[in-house]
């Protein structure tokens, strides 16, 4: 890596060259459109190289602490231990950090015969509540719930197993194919089935012992392509179905959880102030950047557009109750163009993604294999891409996710959550980084005592 000084000396000259422009900017009375150009070329070049700085700087921080010694605990002034050798051993949380949440995204689907993931690859210490989802189908006209069982799995079994160990569990009803938006929307226009979907719901949670519910309902019921198509008494109606589940769930000290949606359609047409009574957390997701591409594709947030979109939900719900979401999932694309492969560039349409690219763990055996391209902080909205031909996929790594953690503990927030665990590489095999990297490095922020450090990942093979 190139001296940290020359290159803090380029971003000084970079700054100077940019001040001196917006001088002759203000000075002149001539037509600045050019000179408004250059600046923001210069800005622009400056951020970039000031993430440059951060992400080699630590990372050369890091490979010299290990060549020194691979059992040194070296820590930096906050706190951070600069090795990776403590990431063997398992994570110990931290005591002033015992009230901060890791929730656990897994599905029942994560349980099939295919799967190479199972209730054994859990480690238990890396999730103070799971949020299971997939395991009921609900009848939009009766509210009637059926079980769905796996031959192998069923709620029961991973509910007594988790909550032996003592990690919290909480249900997700909706977003999984149990309960589409629009037959939320349906059902909760009859107070009748309102009343009905809440009495089963408390059904289940005191038949299973659960702690808490969620119903992710992805409001407003709206296709992507056509947002304005939502209902406009979802809004009312979805206020009065919470007021009802919270009136059951918090007289037996159980969680009524919130999923927001990536659309700023959420924040626009839900009334977060009156939903603050009811709600007791909030899943926050701002992983992602959503627009008319996102059923061909989704782009995991830059840091800046991710902190925008958290500090909108801030403007609103309580700080102490919100639960900041990454995922481990992606969602690939293919390109109009091998060699046009920047943000923006055409993406086939109704053409499926490489499904290998669809997980981080899978992408991993991807990258490890050592074609392609990846490419770090492109933009102020694109984060980190991988592609290969047609292939394009957008993704979080371990460095990204470790800087958008930082959040919880600057803005004491309730915690973090983890879409999909299972697409975390649980078991070290493909990733070489050890287990759960992802999982490990949002605990390591959030609860953590600093005691494992996990470069960027997954590595380009050279």
């Amino acid at each position: 890596m190139k001296n940290p000084i020359a290159i803090f000396g380029i971003l000084l000259v970079t700054y100077f060259q940019a001040m001196s422009t917006n001088e002759e900017a203000e000075d002149s009375c001539e037509p600045m459109s050019s000179k408004l150009s250059l600046l923001r070329k210069s800005v622009a070049t400056l951020g970039k190289l000031v993430e440059t700085f951060i992400c080699n700087f630590e990372t050369t921080q890091v490979a010299t602490s290990t060549e020194k010694s691979t059992k040194q605990v070296a820590s930096s002034a906050a706190g951070q231990l600069i090795s990776t050798d403590a990431c063997s051993s398992d994570f110990e949380p931290a005591l002033d950090k015992s009230n901060k949440l890791v929730v656990c995204n897994i599905r029942l689907e994560d349980f099939r015969q295919s799967s190479p993931f199972s209730l054994n690859n859990l480690d238990f210490k890396l999730c103070t509540h799971v949020l299971l989802s997939g395991f009921f189908k609900v009848n939009s006209e009766t509210v009637e719930f059926t079980e769905n069982k796996l031959d192998t799995m069923n709620l029961s079994t991973i509910a007594g197993t988790l909550k032996s160990s003592n990690v919290k569990v909480w249900l997700s009803i909706g977003a999984d194919g149990t309960l589409e938006p629009e037959e939320y929307s349906n059902f909760t226009k009859s107070e009748k089935l309102r009343s009905k979907f809440v009495e089963n719901v408390m059904a289940i949670v005191n038949n299973f012992a659960l702690d808490g519910f969620s119903p992710r309902w992805r409001y407003p019921a709206c296709p992507y392509e056509n947002c304005f198509k939502f209902r406009k008494g979802d809004t009312q109606n979805f206020e009065l179905l919470m007021n009802s589940l919270s009136a059951n769930l918090r007289p037996k000290a159980l969680s009524l959880v919130v999923y927001t949606t990536k659309s700023f359609m959420y924040k626009t047409m839900f009334d977060l102030a009156s939903l603050k009574k009811f709600t007791d957390y909030w899943l926050i997701v701002c992983y992602n950047v959503e627009g008319n591409w996102a059923k061909q594709a989704s782009i995991a947030t830059s840091v800046e557009f991710f902190e925008r979109c958290l500090n909108g939900y801030l403007a609103q719900i309580p700080k102490e109750n919100t639960i900041l979401g990454v995922t481990a999932f992606n969602n690939p694309a293919k390109l109009v163009n091998a060699k046009a492969n920047k943000l923006g560039s055409g993406i086939k349409k109704d053409v499926a993604g490489n499904p290998s690219l669809s997980t981080f763990r899978n992408l991993c055996t991807e990258i490890s294999k050592g074609a392609g391209q990846m490419v770090y902080n492109e933009s102020n909205v694109l984060n980190t891409y991988w592609t290969q031909g047609l292939d394009w996929v957008s993704f979080e790594s371990t460095s990204t996710v470790r800087r958008k953690m930082a959040a919880v503990t600057k803005l004491n927030l309730g915690g973090a959550f983890l879409e999909h665990i299972p697409d975390d590489d649980f078991d070290g095999v493909s990733c070489k980084c050890g287990k759960y990297p992802i999982l490990r490095t949002i605990n390591e922020a959030v609860r953590g005592q600093g005691l494992c450090f996990i470069p960027s990942c997954p590595t380009p093979k050279p």
